[in-house]
């Protein structure tokens, strides 16, 4: 098989975790304040990742580079989701403006880095003039705005920090794509990563203990949480991401994340009370048309 459809396949598998997972961090953070529940989340996934490259190469050997760039990753990934899981905590507040936001307006918010990541390349000076490209972030917003129409007039800081999410976001997508192109060890760069997202988590966790109440109770729901989060969403999604992206460039990385909202619909639709209507299955498929009509024009210019 073509390794680059595999490549979009792992993506694809990436994103349907995070869809799946999105209601349980919802739930997960009605008993538990974010940076605690995110350090043990990411301390799970370091650990893993930490046993993966002992197993394999039988000691830890990182160089520079693998260090720089992990750790720059690692900030901006870090920086994703605390606006994320800040964004959705209840203890924002619950007036008009101090309120989080939820789910749905969460999950568009962030799907909108499918198109922060061009203009983000654009004021790089990393344009892509590909118009097929544009027609495709189009079509792609276009769905995402069907399936979630969030309430613009009930906007509140919970979204304002989500949006903090979706830059951070792009931005981890664009340096991770030019890092992994280099001749790095993708584990040891991940592992990085990991070791940097879970050091900030506990010393954000460690102010958030002291000085905002911080606390987390060991409920079914929490610690389910913590476990499929920490093993499946973080260290086995993002390390799939992690060597993807030494394949697909970050637009198309961007776009493919797209599908989580459809995903998390889907699941919500059929193991949840969150029923999709006629028009979140159509849009749905409009964001899927989108981004196989992004890969078919690809295909037909490489040919």
């Amino acid at each position: 098989m073509n390794i680059y459809y595999v490549a979009v396949f792992g993506l694809i598998v990436t994103t349907f975790i995070w869809g799946i997972t999105f209601e349980l961090v919802s739930k997960s953070l009605e008993e538990s304040t974010p940076f605690i529940f995110s350090s043990i989340r990411f301390l799970i996934a370091f650990f893993l990742t930490f046993i993966t490259v002992l197993f394999r190469y039988k000691k830890i050997n990182i160089k520079k580079g693998e260090l720089i760039s992990g750790s720059i990753c690692g900030l901006f990934l870090f920086l994703g989701y605390s606006f994320q899981t800040t964004g959705l905590w209840e203890g924002l507040g619950d007036g008009i403006f101090f309120a989080p936001s939820n789910p749905n307006k969460s999950a568009f918010i962030t799907g909108t880095s499918v198109l922060m990541v061009p203009l983000i390349m654009l004021v790089m000076g990393k344009a892509n003039k590909n118009i097929h490209l544009w027609v495709s972030i189009f079509i792609v917003l276009a769905g995402l705005r069907i399936l979630l129409a969030p309430n613009v007039e009930n906007f509140t800081f919970g979204d304002l920090l989500t949006f903090g999410c979706s830059i951070s976001f792009a931005i981890h997508i664009i340096l991770q794509g030019k890092y992994v192109i280099k001749e790095f060890n993708i584990y040891n760069f991940f592992l990085v990563q990991t070791g940097i997202v879970t050091l900030l988590f506990a010393i954000a966790s460690f102010f958030e203990y002291n000085f905002m109440d911080g606390y987390l109770n060991c409920t079914k729901t929490v610690l389910s949480g913590l476990v499929i989060t920490g093993i499946l969403a973080t260290f086995i999604a993002i390390l799939i991401m992690v060597w993807a992206q030494k394949i697909i460039s970050p637009v198309q990385t961007a776009m493919i994340f797209t599908l989580e909202p459809v995903f998390a619909g889907l699941y919500n639709h059929f193991f949840t009370d969150y029923t999709l209507t006629n028009w979140g299955i159509f849009s749905g498929f409009i964001i899927v048309l989108g981004i196989i009509y992004h890969e078919y024009m690809i295909n037909m210019k490489a040919k």
